[in-house]
């Protein structure tokens, strides 16, 4: 089990299923979001995703972005969706 996060939610679900886990915390423990970078969460239909995602992508201009998916099939979608569209 891995999270980029640790809040108490995730902590209680590790100590249901896992036994005998070694947590490992990379940098502080007190980290905090950069408040420089933008995050945008819409909630939308699934098939409103690929629309949303290709309008975005167009509005930031080569800027950077992360992307999170459920599945690796999904990545897949998305790469031919960004490599489709430049």
């Amino acid at each position: 089990m891995w999270s980029a996060t640790w809040p108490k939610e995730v902590q209680a679900l590790a100590e249901d299923f896992l036994t005998n886990y070694i947590q490992i915390n990379v940098g502080s423990m007190e980290l905090a979001a950069n408040h420089n970078i933008r995050q945008i969460i819409d909630v939308c239909q699934e098939h409103e995703k690929e629309e949303k995602l290709s309008k975005l992508l167009r509005e930031l201009k080569g800027g950077k972005a992360i992307i999170f998916v459920e599945t690796k099939k999904k990545v897949d979608d998305i790469t031919k969706l960004i490599r489709r569209e430049g």
